[in-house]
């Protein structure tokens, strides 16, 4: 049976899957600006062309076990912006989690890393829309692309050992494992491949911890469907369930009812469940459900529980 994910309309969740996780400157008005905003040391830095690129000022410190450079932020004004594999001759690998501030590269729409640089923790740039990986990476932070709403596109090299895309999607090279959808990706349907087991946390969108809705920035679902055959989970009037309906993971932030009541089989509503749900004004939850994780009804509209 396909398997469809329909980011806008429904999803479909795949009958194999299993669980669901959780310096440079060039002295430019826009840079000189963020510059100023953000404390960026004159010294510390790295000139290159309309790009600056931070790491410690002790460059000892700097460095890893390999001697390369790790990199704690990065500004640029650039819409186009190449992250270099070197800087004052020094390599980098890894871009830490304070590298990409929304400040930092705010202008940026299209983002390449450069052959050599082994790992990234997150990515956050609100312009962004295309990020190019490059063979050399190794590790990506579980929800490292949470944070571009506006993203469309991940391309990998086809030379990673790791990492692969499929139409702008990212998994592991094996095609186990879903690490991200981009935010903002142009398209209504989705068919989730066959090998896929797991899609891992934040996923679909942001979130703190395993088990979580990891739906939870896909703000147009409107319906889950899941195969017959899927051995954990199930779905029930277009919500996301568990096999057994003991467990409620996700309530569709776009779907049209106005009042929902949940099954009596429930016992627990997983973290974020409804939140964002933008139509729901009335919520029946049953006597049995004893269990209810944190942030369940954030930024929803919901008044009668």
């Amino acid at each position: 049976m396909k398997k469809i994910i329909s980011l806008f309309l429904a999803i479909l969740i795949a009958c194999s899957v299993f669980s669901i996780g959780s310096v440079a400157f060039a002295d430019n008005g826009i840079c000189a600006e963020c510059r100023k905003r953000n404390g960026m040391p004159e010294t510390h830095k790295y000139i290159s062309e309309n790009c600056y690129i931070y790491y410690h000022h002790n460059l000892d410190a700097a460095k890893d076990d390999f001697g390369k450079i790790t990199v704690d932020f990065i500004i640029s004004g650039k819409k186009e912006l190449v992250i270099p594999a070197t800087i004052n001759g020094e390599e980098i690998s890894k871009l830490s989690s304070s590298a990409f501030d929304d400040n930092g590269i705010s202008e940026t729409e299209t983002l390449t890393i450069s052959e050599g640089i082994r790992s990234v923790d997150s990515f956050i740039g609100k312009s962004l829309k295309t990020v190019y990986l490059p063979a050399s990476l190794e590790y990506l932070y579980d929800g490292a692309f949470s944070s571009c709403k506006n993203l469309e596109n991940i391309i990998v090299s086809s030379e990673n050992k790791n990492y692969k895309t499929k139409s702008g999607v990212l998994f592991d090279k094996k095609m186990d494992v879903l690490f991200a959808y981009p935010a903002n990706k142009k398209s209504q349907k989705y068919t989730i491949p066959n090998t896929i087991t797991t899609l891992r946390s934040k996923s679909f969108g942001f979130s703190w911890e395993t088990p979580v809705n990891v739906f939870v920035y896909a703000n147009s679902i409107e319906k889950f469907t899941v195969s017959k055959s899927n051995k954990k989970f199930s779905a029930k009037d277009g919500v996301l369930f568990n096999k057994n309906k003991t467990v409620l993971y996700a309530y569709p932030c776009a779907k049209s009812n106005k009042s929902y009541t949940i099954p009596k089989t429930v016992n627990r509503l997983i973290s974020d469940s409804f939140t964002k749900c933008k139509n729901l004004k009335n919520l029946k939850i049953p006597k049995n459900t004893k269990r209810m994780d944190f942030c369940n009804f954030k930024n929803c509209k919901i008044k009668n529980v």
